[in-house]
């Protein structure tokens, strides 16, 4: 495969495998995914990264700042499908207005929340507060509109009136 970044994007661009599970001869398996970086005008990867995909590896990841954000961002989106009470905790922390988090990771661990009832909650104060971006809006409204909290509908309806399109239409299409 060949990949060509152009020379004008801001920055890297990365592939990130499909989930890969690899046994041992006891039938003993470990998930993991590859992330091959691409500087910009680059053709070739200038790193390759497995990761396991393991809770304590991602909620390593995610809380530690000296990670890059895409690193991280990888890690909350991978967070959603790990149940505890652990991890629950973590991404609503992450997701939080008071974190002081960077917006794309706010948006990750909304999307990652979108099944649980936490999430549901959180993410209804944060959509209907209009001092968050509206990125975060969005993101919060996809969050409810994949919950399975009935309560989600009466704050999606209520977004309809949000004065940023992209919010409105998320909220449409979670009703």
């Amino acid at each position: 495969m060949t990949v060509r970044v152009k020379g004008d994007r801001e920055g890297a661009l990365y592939l990130i495998s499909p989930q890969l599970v690899f046994r041992d001869a006891k039938g003993a398996a470990s998930a993991f995914r590859f992330i091959a970086t691409f500087d910009r005008g680059a053709e070739k990867p200038s790193q390759v990264t497995l990761l396991p995909i393991d809770e304590v590896t991602w909620t390593g990841t995610v809380a530690d700042a000296q990670v890059p954000l895409w690193k991280r961002r990888l890690a909350a989106e991978s967070l959603g499908s790990v149940v505890s009470a652990t991890v629950t905790a973590t991404l609503t922390s992450l997701a939080d207005p008071a974190s002081g988090q960077p917006r794309p990771l706010r948006e990750a661990a909304l999307q990652a929340l979108a099944t649980r009832s936490e999430g549901a909650s959180l993410a209804t104060t944060i959509a209907m507060n209009r001092k968050e971006p509206w990125q975060i809006r969005r993101a919060a409204a996809v969050a409810l509109g994949r919950s399975k909290d009935p309560a989600a509908a009466a704050t999606l309806e209520k977004l309809l009136d949000d004065s940023e399109n992209r919010v409105r239409a998320s909220a449409i299409l979670g009703l």
